[in-house]
C-alpha cells in the first residue's frame, strides 16, 4: 500500500490539474480530448451559438442543453471550462460521454455545412 502513496502524491504535485485526465476508460478519455481539438479550432461565433443552443436546452424541452453550454465555454473561456469539463467527465463519466458525442454530432454537421477550405478541382 506505500506504493500507491508515493505514485499519488507525486502526481498530484506534478502536473497541475488543467492537465489531469480522469481515470477510467482509456478510449473514452481519448475520445473527449479528440472533441476539445476540435473545439479549439472553432471561431469564437461559434461558441456563442452553442452556448445560445445550451440555453434554449436548459429552457425549452427537447435537446439537452449542459454539454452545449460547456462546449461553448470551452470555445470562449478555455481556461475557466476545463475544469468543469474534467469533473464532469470524472464524476458523471456516462452523462460527459453522452454529451460529447451529441457536441461531436453538432461539429460534424457544422462543418459540412460551412467548410473552412473548400476543396481545389485544380491538378496542381
Amino acid at each position: 500500500m506505500s506504493e500507491s502513496s508515493p505514485q499519488s502524491a507525486g502526481e498530484s504535485a506534478g502536473s497541475p490539474p488543467e492537465n489531469h485526465q480522469p481515470s477510467g476508460n482509456a478510449p473514452e478519455n481519448e475520445a473527449a480530448e479528440r472533441t476539445r481539438q476540435r473545439l479549439r479550432l472553432l471561431p469564437p461565433e461559434v461558441g456563442a451559438v452553442l452556448v445560445t443552443v445550451g440555453v434554449a436546452g436548459l429552457i425549452l424541452p427537447g435537446p439537452f442543453g449542459t454539454p452545449f453550454i460547456l462546449a461553448g465555454g470551452l470555445i470562449l473561456a478555455p481556461r475557466y471550462f476545463h475544469r468543469a469539463e474534467l469533473w464532469l467527465q470524472k464524476r458523471f463519466p456516462d452523462v460527459h460521454g453522452a454529451g460529447r458525442r451529441r457536441v461531436d454530432r453538432f461539429i460534424d454537421d457544422f462543418e459540412k455545412r460551412y467548410p473552412r477550405h473548400p476543396r481545389r478541382e485544380s491538378g496542381q
